[in-house]
C-alpha cells in the first residue's frame, strides 16, 4: 500500500482542541449539534470532564487569538473573529 500524508495540521494535543473549533458556532440559547455530538463522542472512546462546554471554549478561545495574527485579514473576518472571541469571554452566545 502506498499513500500520501498531509502533516499540514497535524498536532499532538488535547482532542478538545478538536470538540471547540466544531463546537465555534454552537449556541447555547439554540443548540444544533448538542447533546448528540457529545455523546457520539463519549459513546466512541472520547471523555468529556463535568465542565467540558467552558473548557472547549476556553481553549479554542486560544485558536481565535491565533488567528487575530494574521497579517491582511478582510475586515468582515476580523469582525467575526473579535466577536467569537468577546462571546467566549463574555461567556455568551455568538451574536
Amino acid at each position: 500500500m502506498a499513500a500520501i500524508i498531509d502533516w499540514e495540521f497535524a498536532f499532538s494535543g488535547s482532542p478538545l482542541l478538536d470538540v471547540g473549533h466544531f463546537l465555534r458556532y454552537e449556541r447555547f440559547s439554540q443548540s444544533l449539534c448538542e447533546p448528540h455530538f457529545s455523546q457520539a463522542f463519549v459513546a466512541h472512546g472520547g471523555k468529556l470532564p463535568d465542565n467540558w462546554r467552558e473548557l472547549v471554549r476556553v481553549i479554542d478561545l486560544t485558536a481565535l487569538v491565533e488567528l487575530l495574527t494574521h497579517d491582511e485579514l478582510p475586515a468582515d473576518v476580523e469582525a467575526e473573529l473579535l466577536e467569537l472571541t468577546r462571546a467566549t469571554i463574555e461567556q455568551r452566545d455568538v451574536a
